[in-house]
């Protein structure tokens, strides 16, 4: 985990956080890294396991938090001071179980960022559009924990990798709705070996993801045009 990552998360303007370090088996200095961290800050709560797959790493994360609201930040991407300060308010309204934003994205080998538009952001009842789009960046994702537990978290099959995080989103769309802060509040980093930017592998997981969808969705009275959106 970089250190400019963990203090993207220290600066909050929002103090009342844990953060929840998880090293999935990583072979480089990352352990001694993180070890050094949280004994400069108590906020820092480190864990070490074996690898188990990213959804694996999140559901471990998840199971340690003790807070009512669980927020995601992959190795590399950036919280902006005030992300959290202007998403936990929203979730004043019971129903809603995500609070999401606006994320720039960094493509650092091409040393550009770009910002994509509000135009497909959706909230409410957003099953509908989720099913057709994933709206939202990981990072960039608020959860309410009870939901998290509700729907059982992550699904950890491998064959979900790259779009784990959108199944998860599915499921929770069934069961809460969503809100959303119009404003760019994260940095999501692509390298040139990101796994969302293999075409090929992302498309095959996405039908893995769907089909999974389909059936939960069968139980829960949803429905949607699932061969044309495979399509």
């Amino acid at each position: 985990m970089p250190r400019k990552t963990v203090q993207s998360i220290l600066v909050q303007d929002y103090e009342n956080i844990e953060l929840i370090l998880v090293d999935d088996g990583s072979k480089d200095n990352s352990k001694a890294i993180t070890t050094q961290l949280a004994m400069q800050d108590l906020r820092i709560k480190p864990f070490f396991n074996q690898n188990g797959g990213v959804a694996n790493a999140r559901n471990f994360g998840i199971a340690q938090a003790k807070g009512d609201f669980i927020a995601f930040c992959d190795q590399d991407d950036l919280w902006l001071p005030k992300k959290l300060s202007q998403q936990i308010p929203l979730f004043k309204n019971n129903s809603v179980g995500l609070v999401y934003c606006g994320a720039i994205t960094d493509y650092i080998l091409y040393q550009k960022q770009s910002k994509s538009g509000f135009k497909n952001k959706h909230k409410g009842k957003v099953f509908e559009q989720l099913v057709q789009l994933n709206m939202l960046t990981c990072c960039t994702a608020v959860v309410r924990k009870s939901y998290l537990q509700q729907v059982d978290g992550f699904d950890d099959d491998r064959a979900l990798m790259g779009v784990d995080d959108w199944h998860l989103w599915l499921k929770l769309a069934m069961v809460c709705e969503f809100d959303f802060v119009a404003d760019y509040l994260a940095v999501h980093v692509f390298h040139g070996d990101n796994y969302s930017l293999n075409d090929e592998k992302m498309h095959e997981a996405e039908v893995v993801c769907l089909n999974k969808i389909e059936s939960i969705a069968a139980t829960r009275n949803k429905s949607a045009n699932w061969a044309l959106i495979k399509q």
